[in-house]
């Protein structure tokens, strides 16, 4: 087992998450965000990734093999710090809500000492996670999925609402992306919604190696639900992080991201009630 102390993991033997499915992805992000972390003048450091990488038997190997994911993980990592930093310094006492979050530590990268946040995930997912982390205090899991409006009534409302939804749309059909956006649309206030959408053309990729193909996992262009759950309030937002660009032939991740992954941000027009 692992003794948590604040955070602080404590080894004792391997943790062996026995993830299959999607549910399996999360680890080759949170071996992509690790490794990348450990390269001199990274855009970001996880300590905790690192940290955990090493102590988790599982065969890294697939992950090493799919660069393209990897290196679009890193992207929309740099991207989403960004945002989320800028957010919660305009917004120090805000509640923010990662959903999808599986074994991301952006907490521990962002925490000012007074934000409240939330991971929701699958219970199968947040099962691995509260076993690792034992999070407590400002920090809290969900364990429902982000189509289920449950999730929502156990997030206390307080200060500005900031919703974090990274790597999950192009998993999700536009039926389950639309009823995930019309539940924080309906049940939350003066919220912004930071989502990765993944670009059309990607749509229909096949990756020649990795944890997704093995999987067999069709991937769904995310973005144009965002025009049919427009916000209902005047000052509601929706910020799309987009893959725009194609081709795999460059597997270094440059300061302006990468060439093979622009990742930008979208604002999409915000309508009244």
């Amino acid at each position: 087992m692992y003794l948590c102390i604040n955070g602080d993991i404590m080894e004792d033997k391997k943790i062996n998450p026995l993830l299959t499915g999607s549910a399996e992805t999360m680890l080759q992000s949170f071996y992509a965000r690790a490794k990348y972390s450990r390269k001199k003048n990274a855009k970001f450091y996880d300590a905790k990734a690192i940290e955990l990488v090493d102590k988790i038997d599982y065969d890294f190997s697939k992950a090493e093999k799919d660069s393209t994911m990897s290196n679009g993980v890193i992207a929309r990592t740099i991207v989403f710090d960004e945002l989320v930093k800028d957010f919660i310094n305009k917004n120090p006492d805000c509640t923010v809500v990662n959903i999808a979050c599986g074994l991301d530590t952006r907490f521990y990268r962002m925490d000012n000492g007074r934000i409240i946040w939330y991971n929701v995930d699958l219970p199968e997912t947040i099962e691995v996670r509260d076993a690792i982390y034992h999070e407590s205090g400002r920090v809290s899991t969900i364990g429902i999925s982000a189509t289920d409006p449950a999730w929502a009534d156990k997030v206390t409302k307080r200060g500005k609402m900031l919703f974090i939804i990274e790597g999950l749309s192009m998993y999700l059909t536009s039926d389950e992306n639309a009823q995930m956006l019309s539940i924080i649309r309906d049940k939350f206030d003066n919220a912004t919604v930071l989502m990765e959408c993944l670009a059309k053309k990607w749509v229909n990729k096949e990756h020649s190696n990795g944890v997704q193909r093995e999987h067999n996992k069709k991937l769904n262009n995310g973005l144009p639900i965002l025009h049919k759950v427009p916000p209902k309030r005047d000052y509601g937002r929706y910020f799309c992080i987009m893959a725009e660009k194609g081709g795999t032939s460059h597997g270094g991740l440059t300061e302006k991201l990468s060439l093979f992954f622009h990742a930008k941000k979208q604002e999409v027009n915000a309508y009244g009630r």
